[in-house]
């Protein structure tokens, strides 16, 4: 889903290697799609850590306190630099 659908609707790749430019940013406004039955909120967002940014889809949901990253996405972002 995440990887096909969404990535469609999104214009971007699931975990796709983000630019420099587009890693250095800044968002003022996130534009995102709202998706299935549950109607959740789906954003795509740059992550980075050193020398590696990917895009990364964020699924908002307004009452949980933290957001955490997938083992898939800490994997794909920080592994290649450890």
């Amino acid at each position: 889903m995440l990887r096909t659908d969404i990535a469609e609707l999104l214009g971007v790749p699931y975990l796709q290697k983000a630019t420099k430019d587009e890693a250095n940013k800044k968002i003022e406004i996130a534009t995102g799609i709202i998706y299935g039955t549950k109607f959740r909120m789906v954003f795509p967002c740059v992550v980075s850590f050193e020398d590696n940014a990917r895009w990364v889809f964020f699924i908002l949901h307004t009452g949980a306190p933290l957001t955490y990253l997938s083992t898939h996405v800490s994997a794909s972002t920080y592994k290649e630099n450890t």
